[in-house]
């Protein structure tokens, strides 16, 4: 009780634009800051520095760099534990969604970061990836202030559960190849793309492929890249393995 009061206390001394920031940081991340100074500095662009001011700022770069390892490394462990029948190419790619510039901007920019963000006058925000880069330096803040543990908890509460739809990355992931190949080494099933090609009017190539499923051709494809053939084939052989499924259950 006595810790809640001096921390009640030291907030009564702020400023009523610290004491907004407090609470929204407090509201974002779940958690009471302790050192608040390290958040400003997460949402300082370095823009400020070209600010005529008698001590520049420190700006958000360094705590980018810390936030952008830490969550790699939590969505690895988060999509690691939810799903045990990925290999490491489909968890690689799921993370890859989670973590790309997009998707980190329409976050921060959903969890209104934006509103605290300082930059230099001349700097434009919106439609640039600035957003993603305070929501990594964000991370890094609450990380340093708060600890791995708290930190991680942040990251899949109040980021990843709340605005990642993950169950809709698989669907949104139109590598039928993959797909295809990982439900062969999960039933132990042999998966082999048999490749033909062709030259088309004396100048370009054309493929056409077969898949084989444990010798049985279940899928063509064709197309001017052999990989566009392959992603063909393997698109029909997963809707015909999907349809024998529903015909025999």
């Amino acid at each position: 009780m006595k810790l809640f009061v001096t921390i009640k206390e030291k907030i009564k001394l702020f400023s009523p634009e610290r004491r907004k920031f407090y609470f929204f940081v407090k509201k974002t991340t779940g958690f009471a800051p302790r050192q608040t100074a390290i958040y400003k500095v997460a949402f300082t662009h370095k823009s400020i520095r070209n600010v005529s001011l008698a001590h520049s700022p420190k700006d958000n770069e360094r705590l980018e760099y810390l936030g952008d390892a830490i969550l790699d490394s939590v969505v690895a462990d988060i999509l690691f534990r939810r799903f045990p029948e990925y290999n490491e190419g489909t968890l690689s790619k799921m993370r890859s969604l989670i973590v790309c510039r997009a998707q980190l901007n329409a976050v921060a920019t959903r969890m209104k970061l934006l509103d605290f963000v300082e930059a230099g006058p001349n700097q434009r925000i919106v439609n640039t990836h600035i957003p993603g880069d305070v929501l990594e330096a964000l991370i890094g803040a609450v990380y340093l202030d708060l600890g791995y543990n708290r930190c991680f908890k942040f990251v899949e509460q109040r980021i990843v559960n709340k605005y990642i739809d993950i169950s809709q990355l698989r669907e949104h992931d139109r590598d039928y190849k993959s797909k295809l190949l990982e439900w062969g080494q999960r039933n132990n099933i042999h998966v082999e793309f048999v490749c033909q090609e062709e030259l088309q009017n004396q100048k370009k190539m054309y493929f056409y492929v077969n898949v084989m499923v444990d010798g049985e051709v279940k899928g063509e494809g064709e197309g001017y890249s052999k990989k566009l053939a392959q992603q063909n084939a393997a698109k029909i052989a997963l809707e015909r393995i999907k349809a024998s499924k529903t015909v025999n259950s």
